[in-house]
């Protein structure tokens, strides 16, 4: 394996490397008024939409895909996490037990 290749399992001892094109893509975000996206939710939308079936993956590559990465990508990947995250009947429960 050369030295550039990555583990996509392995990816996030390598997430110090590319801080800077997150924060450019936190930047560009908030540019277009989605202010509450973080280095941190562009990193997890990756390693699960971008790099979960990739064998292998070179530093640039990584660079690229956070670059290239859309909005519509990322509000995607926000909302599926939110509803698999939310207890939607909690709220309806607490209402109703009132």
């Amino acid at each position: 394996m050369s030295i550039d290749l990555f583990n996509p399992h392995e990816v996030d001892t390598y997430y110090h490397q590319v801080e800077p094109a997150l924060r450019s893509k936190v930047e560009e975000l908030h540019h277009h008024g989605y202010t509450k996206a973080t280095e941190e939710e562009i990193w997890k939308c990756l390693k699960k939409k971008r790099w979960k079936k990739i064998d292998q993956i070179r530093l640039y590559q990584m660079v690229s895909d956070i670059m290239t990465l859309t909005v519509h990508e990322y509000m995607s990947f926000i909302t599926q996490e939110n509803y698999k995250n939310n207890d939607w009947f909690a709220e309806f429960e607490e209402n109703r037990q009132q």
